[in-house]
Formats: C-alpha cells, sequence, structure tokens
C-alpha cells in the first residue's frame, strides 16, 4: 500500500462512505479498493442520467412540514429512444414511509453536502409501492445543435 492509498482509504473511513451494493462482501477487498478513490459526480454542474446513476441506491433528504424526510434512488431509467443530441430520463425515488411530499419541486440533500433542487412527481405509478417518487429529465446537449 502506498502512502496516497492509505491516506484516501483514511479519510474515506472518517467520512463514512458506503459501499454501493452492487460491490458485495464477496467482490474482495481489491474491489472495495478501487471504490475508495471514487468521486461522486457533482449534480449541481452535471445533471446527466451517467452521474445520477452514481448515486444509486444512495440516501438523500427532503425537508416536508419542517421534517427531514429520506428518499433513497432506486433507479435510473435511460430512455434508448431519445434523439442524437438529447437525453431523457427518469429517476425513481422510494421514501419506505408513507409520507405524501407532494408533487412540487424539492431541494434533495446528499450527504455530501450537495443540494440539487428536482420536480417531484408524487403517487405510486401502477406497480409501485406507496412512497414512490419520479422525476423526469429531458437535456437537449447544446453541443449537437
Amino acid at each position: 500500500m502506498n502512502k496516497r492509498d492509505f491516506v484516501v482509504g483514511g479519510c474515506t473511513a472518517l467520512v463514512g462512505v458506503a459501499v454501493p451494493a452492487a460491490v458485495s462482501a464477496e467482490a474482495g477487498p481489491g474491489a472495495v479498493a478501487a471504490l475508495r478513490g471514487r468521486r461522486l459526480p457533482d449534480l449541481a454542474t452535471d445533471q446527466r442520467g451517467a452521474a445520477w446513476q452514481a448515486y444509486v441506491g444512495h440516501r438523500f433528504e427532503v425537508r416536508h412540514e419542517g421534517r427531514p424526510v429520506a428518499l433513497t434512488l432506486d433507479e435510473v431509467r435511460i430512455d434508448a429512444s431519445a434523439l442524437d443530441g438529447h437525453e431523457q430520463f427518469t429517476l425513481r425515488f422510494s421514501s419506505g414511509e408513507a409520507c405524501a411530499l407532494g408533487a412540487r419541486t424539492h431541494v434533495l440533500a446528499h450527504r455530501t453536502g450537495q443540494r440539487v433542487a428536482v420536480y417531484l412527481d408524487a403517487g405510486a405509478a401502477p406497480g409501485e409501492v406507496s412512497g414512490s417518487y419520479r422525476a423526469h429529465f429531458s437535456l437537449i446537449d447544446a453541443r449537437a445543435s
């Protein structure tokens, strides 16, 4: 182990970065060590589907009636039919509690300190449980025009 790996690993342990569900204990220490140096995208400046994909399984907090409500990003569903230069995707969140946030813009706060405003559709879609929320994105790449 070199000095950089030691420092990065120690800082990661202090911050308490969780290992994503995709990396299990059976994956071995090499897979876990590779995650230590991984930096999460800044959602305030990069709201592409690939950036959100890095947060699948992560918890965000929303303020509702003066109290925090935890939302977990369960899925990023990319629309494969989007045209060149366009990206369309849907984020699916779950709260795990029967809290009706309401369909409106909410500020999502991540444990890294990031805060991003997102319009959430409230209510369960067919096949979803109560406490499910969706955010729909349709991005146009300015370089493609």
